[in-house]
């Protein structure tokens, strides 16, 4: 019963997502995460990080 549900209202996402024209909503929302965590992220240099391992990876 749950299931059946959970797929009405999958099926009714679906197609309202299509009636307003965001067929690619999941790539676009996606995007937006990656996007952020990326930006999230980019605070912090590459090199920042490989130091902080290797000085965890010392200290231990």
């Amino acid at each position: 019963s749950a299931v059946m549900s959970a797929q009405c209202v999958e099926r009714g996402l679906d197609s309202l997502l299509i009636m307003l024209g965001m067929i690619n909503f999941h790539r676009v929302l996606f995007n937006l995460m990656f996007f952020l965590l990326t930006s999230a992220a980019g605070k912090f240099s590459i090199h920042d990080m490989i130091g902080s391992w290797n000085i965890s990876l010392g200290n231990e």
